[in-house]
């Protein structure tokens, strides 16, 4: 259904958010976050995305196809997806530096914390690099 969406919309970049761990009780309902590629060189609509290797204890990027980001939540009974599509203006550049691994690999921080937040100077954590992407 999201592909379908996604392929129907005929953009080439979506920013996609998904629940991860119940995080209600802080009125937080989306937990990540990645940037999907309609040509992604891996396959149609993979999702970019920041995740901590936790043998190797370190950030890394990783490619996902639709159906394992989103099944990534805690309960998939409340499981909630979120797609925005992003006009050609921005999409285009986006998608440019969101394909150049040695550029989108600079912006990730050497040490991850999921707590991490926005302002914060020792840690990232997913949603971070797609902001920092962003910008």
């Amino acid at each position: 259904m999201i592909k379908g969406e996604l392929d129907r919309s005929g953009e080439p970049v979506a920013l996609v958010a998904r629940t991860g761990l119940d995080l209600d009780r802080f009125g937080i309902r989306y937990t990540h976050a990645g940037i999907s590629l309609r040509d992604s060189p891996e396959l149609p609509w993979a999702v970019r995305q920041l995740y901590f290797a936790c043998d190797e204890g370190r950030p890394r990027l990783f490619d996902q196809g639709i159906p394992g980001f989103v099944f990534g939540t805690d309960d998939p009974a409340l499981g909630y997806v979120s797609m925005l599509l992003l006009p050609e203006a921005v999409a285009a550049p986006l998608a440019r530096v969101v394909l150049d691994k040695s550029r989108a690999l600079a912006l990730l921080a050497p040490t991850y914390s999921a707590n991490a937040h926005a302002f914060s100077l020792l840690y990232q954590n997913c949603n971070q690099w797609v902001a920092e992407m962003l910008a």
